[in-house]
């Protein structure tokens, strides 16, 4: 039952990927990219199998199928499905679907975390526009994340697990779900607050520059000039204009 309803979430975080702006593949994708950090990301995956598996009595056929199974999500996921998931635990039974979940849970998160690691250092190679676009001036350290949740999947995979152990980690899951989540709506909040700033630098300059050509003859005629080109208010402009070029302005400032 639980593998139907893992295959039973792909399509929602498939389309809830779009929250992202790391670039979206499936893992079986991500393991044949080339570089040496998507070499990282191949011996993460196999280790992660590996742990993954390693209590299966038919150890082989049990990672072949983890193995497809996990190739099929999609990495980055969204955070909120994982949690809407993990809130219908409690009507599991504890000693088999919860089990399997947890390992799930820590995989995906595993490989989740070294792939935004992966794209991460890619990125930060030529510091270019689309590394400060993903990741802004405060980069998350990715890598830190995948050495905590494969330390997790480790003690889950070498302990027997009781019911009070899996309520343990999930209630652990739950609580780092919670805070990454917090973590993306602050980070959103703030570059939503850096976008905007940036939105009013190209007309901001272009209004400066045809008035220091003498282009206007007051503040209201040139606002309405570049009004509606930038789809800004009069009032708008006229302050920006006045801010910087009123005599009375620069000499309370002075």
């Amino acid at each position: 039952m639980f593998t139907w309803l893992l295959l039973g979430v792909l399509w929602e975080a498939q389309n809830m990927s779009e929250l992202f702006k790391v670039p979206t593949v499936s893992i079986g994708e991500a393991l044949t990219l080339e570089g040496k950090h998507y070499d990282f990301f191949r011996k993460i995956f196999d280790r992660v199998c590996t742990l993954s598996t390693r209590q299966a009595k038919d150890g082989e056929t049990t990672r072949h199928v983890f193995e497809k199974i996990l190739k099929l999500e999609c990495v980055p996921h969204a955070d909120s499905y994982i949690k809407d998931f993990i809130n219908n635990v409690k009507y599991w039974s504890l000693e088999n679907q919860s089990a399997d979940f947890l390992v799930h849970f820590y995989a995906l998160n595993t490989l989740d975390a070294a792939y935004k690691y992966c794209c991460q250092e890619d990125a930060a190679k030529g510091n270019n526009s689309l590394h400060r676009l993903v990741f802004g001036p405060d980069n998350h350290n990715y890598l830190v994340d995948v050495i905590d949740y494969l330390s997790d999947l480790e003690k889950i995979s070498a302990t027997h697990l009781t019911n009070k152990i899996v309520k343990h980690f999930i209630d652990k899951a739950v609580e780092k779900a919670k805070k990454e989540a917090a973590m993306e709506a602050t980070q959103g909040q703030s570059k939503g607050g850096q976008t905007r700033a940036e939105k009013y630098d190209k007309p901001r300059i272009a209004v400066y520059e045809a008035w220091e050509k003498g282009l206007f003859h007051s503040y209201a005629a040139c606002a309405r000039q570049f009004a509606n080109e930038f789809n800004l208010s009069t009032k708008t402009i006229e302050k920006w204009l006045s801010n910087k070029y009123s005599p009375t302005k620069n000499k309370t400032k002075t």
